[in-house]
């Protein structure tokens, strides 16, 4: 059993344009906007050290590419 569903990019960039037409947000909201956005905002703007940030977006980057390999 999983706690969070597992989804495609494709769905999760329809989730973020919807967010972004909600929120009066102009710009393409994609993936990879709110992975950058992640990293240069929320981790770093907050004082969180550059080696966990990169070993948080390695983690990324291999669940995403792990998921990409199931389809």
């Amino acid at each position: 059993m999983r706690l969070i569903p597992k989804i495609s990019n494709q769905k999760m960039n329809v989730y973020l344009k919807e967010i972004g037409v909600l929120c009066g947000i102009d710009k393409n909201l994609t993936w990879y906007v709110a992975r950058h956005t992640f990293t240069t905002t929320v981790t770093l703007g907050n004082g969180v050290k550059i080696e966990n940030v990169s070993a948080m977006m390695a983690i990324l980057i291999l669940c995403k590419h792990s998921i990409m390999l199931r389809y």
